[in-house]
């Protein structure tokens, strides 16, 4: 096994492998889309922040609103996805999606949680359908019959992973048994 003063000789002599290579204008130009990239990344922070009030707001509007009977969690859908996928306005939102990117799931009535369990069982839809059925069961901002609520269904089929994603938030919050044996309640 490699000392620890072996490993970073050989760092040492990569970085300086790699500054060779480069010319004066292309080690200007990566410095350049360094310095692009961190703003990049500073930018998405505050408007993920911004994102996060509304995602708040929304939030307590349908805790209030459920008034126990149910739990409800907020989910910020640009998050799903890598840096710069969907244009971001600079109220923290993003128009192309449901909601701005900005929605809120309760936690499946017996019933959905009921029919998702044998759906999956049985086999009779693809788990990215039953996933997409599932977020947009349990979505209560935006409303699922407004347009934004459509919108929503579009999403889960064009993105059927942050469906997943979403649809996994929603069976964690109706206290999934795996959770439930992990805390030795099971």
């Amino acid at each position: 096994m490699r000392t620890i003063e072996e490993i970073k000789a050989a760092a040492a002599a990569a970085r300086g492998q790699a500054a060779q290579a480069l010319t004066g204008d292309q080690a200007a130009l990566v410095e350049a889309l360094a310095e692009e990239q961190d703003a990049q990344e500073a930018l998405a922070a505050e408007l993920t922040k911004l994102r996060g009030l509304v995602l708040a707001e929304r939030v307590e509007k349908a805790r209030a609103a459920a008034a126990g009977a149910y739990l409800v969690q907020g989910i910020d859908l640009v998050g799903l996805h890598p840096l710069g996928s969907f244009p971001v306005e600079p109220s923290g939102l993003a128009p192309s999606l449901p909601g701005g990117g900005a929605i809120v799931i309760r936690s499946p009535d017996i019933e959905t949680a009921d029919s998702f369990a044998r759906d999956a069982e049985a086999k009779k839809k693809g788990l990215s359908s039953l996933a997409a059925k599932l977020t947009c069961d349990v979505v209560v901002d935006p409303d699922k019959n407004s347009p934004e609520g459509t919108k929503l269904l579009g999403y889960c089929q064009k993105y059927p992973e942050a469906a997943g994603t979403i649809a996994g938030r929603a069976k964690k919050l109706g206290g999934q048994q795996e959770d439930a044996t992990k805390r030795g309640r099971g």
